[in-house]
């Protein structure tokens, strides 16, 4: 999976944040579980992050390269296999769910979608996490994972870190915001 992440915390960390976002947060005794997002590409994995649809409202969205100097951006590879919800297709199907009320929400609908994450964590003790179309490249899929679930699962770099205000990263990032429409600034 392809993961953007805070440089400051690392490639394979997971953030312990309670802000709410999409399937987060969940609890687990009265702790927030630490997760991580990531994507099937580097598409989905910055379009699901600092290229979110709803963060350049207007006509002409710009992205200032110097709001990326915090993130990078690396491929991991877990040693082992997970278990993951399915929240597309038949997985959604199969829970009585659709796309549009899990998915193809704003930032408006994220408490709800964290409140499915966490009944599913509640009712699934053999899941590590959840997988899902992309909302934002629904070529492929997201993920976000359970860190008190993994056991003793790691992950392992295996392309990059990269940066995303320079080099490689930047790049990908130009190449990325090209095909969403968002000009990206120095």
């Amino acid at each position: 999976m392809w993961r953007v992440y805070d440089a400051a915390h690392g490639p394979t960390s997971f953030n312990p944040s309670p802000k709410s976002a999409r399937f987060r947060p969940v609890s687990d005794s009265g702790a927030v579980v630490p997760t991580a997002y990531g994507g099937e590409d580097a598409t989905i994995a910055l379009t699901e992050t600092v290229l979110r649809d709803e963060d350049f409202p207007g006509p002409s969205p710009v992205l200032f390269a110097g709001t990326l100097a915090r993130y990078e951006i690396a491929r991991l590879l877990c040693d082992e296999d997970r278990t993951l919800v399915q929240l597309n297709g038949t997985g959604l199907r199969k829970l009585r769910l659709n796309r549009s009320s899990v998915i193809d929400t704003d930032k408006s609908g994220y408490p709800d979608t964290a409140m499915l994450a966490q009944q599913l964590y509640n009712h699934g003790p053999k899941a590590q996490g959840l997988l899902w179309t992309s909302h934002q490249a629904d070529h492929g899929d997201a993920v976000i994972l359970w860190e008190t679930r993994l056991g003793t699962a790691r992950f392992h770099v295996v392309d990059g870190p990269f940066a995303l205000d320079h080099g490689h990263g930047l790049r990908l990032v130009r190449e990325v915001a090209e095909e969403c429409g968002v000009l990206v600034e120095t």
